[in-house]
């Protein structure tokens, strides 16, 4: 998971962003999860979930297709 040091500016044609891959590996499995996040990048224990699907304040697609949001700032927490 990773964090952007600064916000999406806002244009007369709406929000834009560009995505460079540089590089691959095939350690990782599974598809990549792409989203946006309020939640300031602030170096602290807690900043990144256990699993990101669970990322506090935020609107993520990917996976298997899959989109999932959490509007409450902190990240939810799985369990029985």
């Amino acid at each position: 998971m990773v964090f952007s040091s600064r916000p999406i500016r806002p244009t007369e044609e709406g929000l834009s962003f560009r995505v460079r891959i540089d590089g691959v590996t095939s350690t990782f499995t599974g598809l990549p999860v792409l989203g946006f996040t309020r939640n300031k990048p602030i170096d602290e224990q807690g900043l990144y979930p256990c699993v990101s699907r669970c990322l506090g304040a935020s609107v993520l697609i990917g996976a298997c297709g899959e989109a999932f949001a959490r509007d409450p700032p902190t990240h939810y927490k799985m369990g029985f």
